[in-house]
């Protein structure tokens, strides 16, 4: 046993574990089923629970238990402590000038992306974005570079998934994912065509770290008009030369 193991609380431990469990999940799970699966007493996990309520680190929806929105605060104080949103609030502050759109930054979070950066743009009317929003992968900007340079299997990251359909354009079947993957490795950069609102598209180029791997995805939110398909190509080059940037500088510093 090592010397640190003495000092470890057990419900505590529990506890941590129970936060990252839930966290696996959109609808939340009940007190018999989180017990059922961890192999924890019921009334164990029931008292750890409703601890964690008191302190509004969950909260209920019926009988399921979720996570709250203090735990996604303090993750975006941790995150302002981490390089990467760091190196890229000068960067998003530039993307948005440059193309007068709401700019934002994610990281690939379990399933989902998850916006930790957001710098509105300087137009009083603009679409707007909120750091700590997680959105699935397959309808958004964020999501499809994601799923097209991090996610190794398509069919097997989807598997048993059911898809939303947020407006005619979503796409809502495994090969239409596949089709927008290929889609993204083509263009270099992913492209939400009103697949979540009406009138709002989105586009994000990855950003590289210095082993070749991804570590985030830079973007805009804009009006359909303004992001039409006749300015795509040219807001996209400057979306991709910002993503470089940060880029280059993340694996200098990092």
């Amino acid at each position: 046993m090592g010397n640190g193991a003495k000092y470890i609380i057990p419900n505590l431990k529990k506890a941590c574990q129970i936060i990252e469990y839930i966290a696996e999940s959109d609808r939340g799970y009940t007190i018999s089923e989180i017990s059922k699966d961890m192999l924890i007493p019921r009334t164990s996990v029931m008292r750890i629970l409703k601890t964690l309520e008191s302190e509004d680190f969950v909260s209920q929806n019926e009988n399921n238990y979720l996570l709250s929105k203090k735990l996604v605060r303090i993750a975006l104080l941790a995150l302002d402590k981490t390089s990467l949103r760091k190196i890229a609030s000068p960067y998003l502050k530039e993307l948005s000038e440059l193309t007068q759109e709401t700019a934002h930054i994610a990281v690939l979070s379990g399933d989902k992306s998850l916006l930790i950066d957001v710098c509105d743009s300087p137009n009083p009317l603009c679409v707007a974005s909120r750091s700590g929003t997680y959105v699935d992968l397959y309808f958004s900007s964020t999501g499809k570079v994601f799923l097209a340079y991090a996610i190794d299997d398509a069919d097997e990251f989807y598997k048993d998934k059911e898809f939303e359909k947020h407006t005619e354009n979503t796409s809502i079947t495994i090969q239409d994912i596949k089709k927008d993957i290929e889609e993204t490795c083509k263009n270099g950069y992913g492209f939400d065509d009103e697949e979540f609102r009406v009138g709002v598209r989105c586009l994000a180029a990855p950003i590289w770290g210095r082993d070749g791997e991804v570590i985030g995805s830079i973007g805009i939110t804009a009006g359909s008009e303004a992001l039409s398909i006749k300015k795509r190509d040219n807001i996209a080059t400057h979306v991709k030369n910002i993503a470089a940037k940060i880029g280059d500088e993340y694996s200098m510093k990092s």
